[in-house]
């Protein structure tokens, strides 16, 4: 059981530091957004009236929560955040609209199948872009790698034995002397 002192004491923080937008978005977060058309203004809307989802005491390096807000027009908002208390920073790991397929009709309890690490949304085969800087401040980019991406938050994993051929991929054009460009990750890998 959630100790009700945390939970009132984090509502209260996450409430004055958004109020002062005190508040950093991870880049993920903001791509995300930007994909399923979350505005800045709709994020703050929704998370001065938070609600905790699930709260993550153990999470490391720092506590981390399911949020929960509505918009002023009444759209639900998931969000992941971390609590620096001593810094007093909000950090917002994830932001999404969480749906009534995955999620039941107040937006607080998950179905069965959902195995986000993150939202506990259900992940499905995708694919991703991986950007890598280069030792010579270039940048390869990777296009459509294998990845498990989750259909509600956005989040994408890339199975041990793909990162393997990308890191050999990338070796390659190390030493091919390519140090700038796209790459389709099945052809080259």
């Amino acid at each position: 059981m959630m100790n009700q002192k945390i939970l009132k004491t984090w509502i209260q923080e996450i409430r004055l530091l958004v109020s002062l937008e005190k508040v950093s978005l991870k880049k993920h977060c903001i791509l995300r957004m930007r994909q399923r058309g979350i505005s800045t203004d709709e994020f703050k809307d929704a998370m001065s009236h938070p609600k905790i989802v699930e709260y993550y005491k153990d999470d490391y390096p720092l506590p981390s929560a399911l949020i929960l807000g509505f918009t002023a027009l009444g759209r639900p908002l998931h969000a992941v955040v971390a609590l620096d208390q001593g810094s007093g920073i909000l950090w917002i790991i994830t932001l999404y609209e969480p749906t009534i397929e995955q999620w039941d009709e107040k937006f607080k309890k998950g179905g069965n199948d959902m195995d986000c690490p993150l939202c506990k949304g259900k992940m499905e085969m995708g694919t991703t872009i991986l950007p890598f800087g280069m030792k010579n401040g270039r940048v390869i980019v990777v296009q459509n790698v294998p990845a498990k991406v989750c259909e509600q938050c956005g989040e994408e994993y890339v199975d041990m034995d793909v990162a393997r051929n990308v890191e050999s991929l990338l070796n390659r054009l190390e030493r091919d002397g390519l140090s700038m460009g796209f790459v389709e990750y099945g052809v080259a890998a």
